[in-house]
C-alpha cells in the first residue's frame, strides 16, 4: 500500500448559510453538551442547529468551528425530555 494522498475537487458551490445539509455530518459523543458548547463558542465556533432532545434518549445539537466546519454533539441522557 502507498502512502500517498488523493485530492479530490468538490464540483459544488459553497453551501448557502440557511440550507440544509447535504454531506455527513461528523457527530461526537460527549460527557455534557453545555461544557462542548462552552468550549467551541469561546474558541470562536458558532450554534448551527441548537439544542434539541431525542426524548429518552439524548441531547442533540450542531456547532460550527472557526473555519466554518460543521459536527455534531450528542450527549447520551435517558432522562432527556
Amino acid at each position: 500500500m502507498s502512502n500517498r494522498v488523493i485530492h479530490v475537487k468538490i464540483h459544488a458551490a459553497d453551501p448557502v448559510d440557511g440550507a440544509a445539509v447535504n454531506a455527513f455530518v461528523c457527530t461526537v459523543q460527549a460527557e455534557s453538551y453545555d461544557s462542548v458548547h462552552d468550549r467551541v463558542f469561546h474558541a470562536g465556533g458558532s450554534v448551527a442547529l441548537p439544542k434539541q432532545t431525542i426524548p429518552g434518549m439524548a441531547w442533540q445539537g450542531h456547532h460550527e468551528d472557526s473555519e466554518g466546519n460543521g459536527f455534531g454533539v450528542h450527549p447520551p441522557d435517558p432522562g432527556a425530555r
